[in-house]
């Protein structure tokens, strides 16, 4: 919450066009409402999380995404 940093792993229900539609309009309201948004693929974490954790590093010293 204090980085307001909101971190989603996505899997093949998010790669309908009807899901995709329905992300992009709760991130648009999150990032109206201050936050910033981070989207993994579920195969990243499960291969091996060290770039996803690079990317959060990353977006926590950074208040620009």
């Amino acid at each position: 919450m204090e980085h307001r940093l909101i971190i989603e792993l996505d899997g093949r229900p998010h790669e309908t066009d009807e899901a995709i539609a329905h992300d992009r309009k709760r991130d648009a309201f999150l990032r109206a409402n201050g936050y910033r948004v981070l989207r993994f693929p579920n195969d990243l974490i499960i291969g091996g999380c060290d770039l996803a954790l690079q990317q959060i590093e990353t977006a926590i010293n950074s208040k620009n995404l």
